[in-house]
């Protein structure tokens, strides 16, 4: 009972260490685990293995973890299959080493290896997985299998090797099933690791796309620059006035929407909007703008930030590209507080239905337009989340509005960089 309880408590810290919960999530769901555990043994006795009460326990801790941390369902997964890893690991050390040290000696020892686990994982960062690793590495929440493998294969080799005998092939053996535990736990940190450079990779080439982006569309402008200043001089020498001032006042409106870019400090960010600007004309949407911030010291990246306003472009333009009227887009940028603010706000056919599913917008899968996978509100969501911010909607009357916060950088932390 009392080794039970011991590794019922230490496997659920370690697993919730692991996936980076929270001190108190981590308390609650060891002892939430605890309880059922113990329950089950006391209430069943011998009838049932001790392996069914400590897997209870784990699922309990788990879904309670779920809960409270408001992850994704393979977290809950991820932190049974290791919290029961090392239930495999305890049953050998525990069975294996029972003939050659006595009870006390063998729980004292049992205890203290076990402890290794979480011991390793709070000296080691590298060794834990980020909060958001199934959100911001593509396709990785496949490697939940191999820690489901591992789980199976630690069992089956703690069931196999309990009647060996000599205490020097025991503790091989252990040392054996030791490491293939943390096989399992190096892999899960290596695939995410790879899956976040790959991801840095890929936004690196893409704020290099939209620099070139931009240097094509300044360049584009030179050029259409040098045939207006010649037209304007050829309509002067032939004194065609009226024409002049027409052609003159085509250039100052175009100039103004360029104008309406400039704010924006980061000339990847500038081009997007003005992609987008483009992009919304050709579908006979207008794109107003109101940018009041340069986002100059806001704590995401131009990558980032292009993440945040593109995918907020692009779901306005949906809206509106099914819509049989075109409309307008309003994209508005402004500072409140110690946040930069990001807001979106186009019209919907249906408000009432709109509301109905507000909750679920959010929620990563889901969509109501044919031919999306419904990641793209959920991820922005997750990136505001991450770095300190949210993205929050409502409707006035038939217009719908989504707003991205993101913290500033204060002075000194400009300083410091």
């Amino acid at each position: 009972m009392l080794a039970l309880s011991a590794a019922l408590l230490i496997a659920t810290a370690s697993a919730g260490v692991f996936l980076r919960a929270k001190p108190k999530t981590i308390l609650f769901s060891a002892l939430t685990g605890l309880a059922v555990g113990d329950a089950m043994y006391l209430l069943a006795g011998r009838a049932i293995p001790t392996l069914l009460c400590f897997a209870a326990g784990e699922i309990a801790a788990a879904l309670l973890f779920l809960l409270l941390e408001k992850r994704n369902i393979l977290d809950a997964l991820i932190m049974t299959c290791v919290g029961i890893s090392q239930y495999g690991l305890w049953t050998v050390l525990y069975d294996g080493l029972s003939a050659a040290m006595d009870a006390i000696v063998l729980f004292l020892f049992c205890v203290l290896l076990f402890l290794h686990v979480p011991a390793l994982l709070l000296s080691f960062d590298s060794l834990r997985l980020p909060t958001d690793w199934h959100r911001k590495t593509k396709g990785l929440y496949r490697v939940a299998v191999p820690i489901v493998g591992v789980c199976v294969l630690l069992m089956t080799l703690a069931i196999l090797w309990l009647d060996a005998s000599g205490t020097w092939l025991r503790i091989a053996r252990i040392l054996l099933c030791a490491a293939v535990f943390w096989m399992g736990i190096l892999l899960m940190t290596l695939l995410v690791s790879g899956g976040r450079d790959r991801e840095q990779n890929e936004a690196q080439n893409a704020y290099h796309d939209d620099m070139n982006t931009f240097m094509n569309v300044v360049r584009s402008q030179r050029h259409d620059y040098n045939l207006h200043v010649q037209t304007v001089a050829s309509l002067i020498a032939q004194e065609k006035w009226d024409e002049c001032r027409s052609y003159v006042n085509a250039l100052v409106q175009d100039t103004n929407r360029m104008n309406e870019v400039l704010p924006v400090k980061d000339p990847a960010v500038a081009a997007l909007i003005h992609n987008y600007r483009i992009l919304c004309a050709q579908n006979g949407i207008k794109l107003v703008m109101d940018i009041r911030d340069d986002l100059k010291n806001v704590v995401t990246t131009a990558y980032e930030t292009n993440k945040l306003i593109g995918n907020l472009l692009q779901n306005a333009l949906d809206e509106l590209s099914q819509q049989p009227e075109p409309g307008e887009i309003e994209l508005s940028i402004f500072k409140r507080g110690e946040y930069d603010v990001m807001r979106v706000s186009n019209r919907v056919t249906d408000p009432e239905a709109f509301q109905a599913r507000q909750s679920d917008i959010f929620r990563q899968g889901f969509t109501t337009k044919q031919g999306h996978d419904g990641v793209g509100l959920s991820s922005i969501k997750a990136l505001a989340n991450e770095k300190g911010g949210d993205v929050s909607v409502w409707t006035e009357g038939d217009v719908v509005h989504f707003a991205a916060s993101v913290p500033v950088r204060m002075i000194s932390e400009e300083k410091e960089s």
